[in-house]
């Protein structure tokens, strides 16, 4: 995933947006270059479509 994906997961976990625990997981693994879970992915995706809804990552 981008960086612009990983800055957005910081920006939501400074903010308080979403469940922190599975943002700091997921931002976690990208920094790590590890596969995301199905479930976190899905995640992923709904919460940045609500935050982020005009950019395309």
């Amino acid at each position: 995933m981008s960086n612009d994906v990983m800055r957005s997961l910081i920006i939501m976990i400074q903010n308080h947006y979403g469940d922190t625990d599975i943002l700091l997981r997921i931002l976690n693994n990208l920094k790590n270059e590890k596969p995301l879970f199905p479930p976190d992915k899905e995640y992923l995706d709904i919460i940045l479509q609500k935050y982020f809804p005009n950019e395309k990552f």
